[in-house]
């Protein structure tokens, strides 16, 4: 089983921390990837599925592999895919 889940931002203020907009991601309709019950905390709950974030924004720091966030979905088995991935369902 594979879960294709929206990952779009990290935190519920990432916009406006990086500058770049005024609104709170649950105002724009998505939920944030980190944090207390965030989409990666719901996530790990499903253990024999593949996880993978999509729809990521560029202000996400997941899309750096280097990053803290990056690094923990890993520990959660929780993937950003690299653009040109296949999956082969």
């Amino acid at each position: 089983d594979c879960i294709f889940v929206d990952g779009t931002f990290w935190t519920e203020e990432e916009l406006i921390t990086a500058g770049v907009g005024r609104l709170k991601s649950g105002q724009t309709g998505h939920l944030p990837v980190g944090g207390g019950g965030g989409i990666a905390d719901r996530l790990s709950a499903h253990s024999r599925a593949r996880k993978f974030l999509v729809h990521i924004n560029n202000t996400n720091p997941i899309l750096d592999d280097q990053s803290r966030q990056y690094r923990a979905l890993r520990q959660m088995s929780i993937t950003v895919p690299q653009d040109g991935l296949h999956l082969e369902i």
